[in-house]
């Protein structure tokens, strides 16, 4: 992602944004019953922080930042705390939300900006799935009632107000 079709700069103003992760969040958890019911049980004030901590993960492993991979890892793994197991099939889901609110709140949106992170975090999530079905196949994932599936976790820093 070198070349990144403006995506750190959406990014950067995405992250710090308040009104996004309200849209991103309202959007995921309002596009399937399946979506809600798995957040049921998780705080409101923990669904954002949850979806942060997915989108950093993915974003900071596709411009290949050191720690990214563990941070990725940490994803697929059901040891870590505060996760919330995704179904495989949900996260076309995660994804169309997540450039509905880029759409929605970046002042600088771009068809061609849209394109930049679709192409970034399609790579992203195939990556993450693929890597949850290869600790699967290493034993160090349990089987989960869901079927494959993946983890959604708490972010490590909060976004701040507009």
């Amino acid at each position: 992602m070198d070349d990144d079709g403006g995506l750190t700069g959406s990014y950067g103003r995405m992250v710090s944004s308040r009104r996004f992760w309200e849209r991103f969040t309202e959007l995921f958890l309002g596009r399937n019953e399946v979506v809600r019911r798995h957040f049921d049980n998780v705080p409101p004030s923990h669904r954002r922080a949850l979806l942060q901590r997915s989108l950093g993960a993915l974003f900071h492993h596709a411009k290949h930042e050191p720690g990214a991979e563990d941070a990725l890892d940490a994803l697929a793994r059901p040891d870590q705390g505060g996760r919330q197991d995704i179904p495989e099939s949900l996260y076309g889901l995660w994804l169309v939300s997540l450039l509905q609110a880029v759409r929605e709140c970046d002042p600088h949106y771009s068809d061609d900006l849209e394109e930049a992170w679709r192409r970034a975090m399609e790579g992203e999530v195939a990556h993450l799935l693929r890597r949850s079905r290869e600790l699967s196949s290493d034993g160090e994932l349990q089987e989960m009632s869901a079927g494959a599936s993946c983890s959604i976790v708490k972010p490590t820093r909060p976004a701040t107000p507009d």
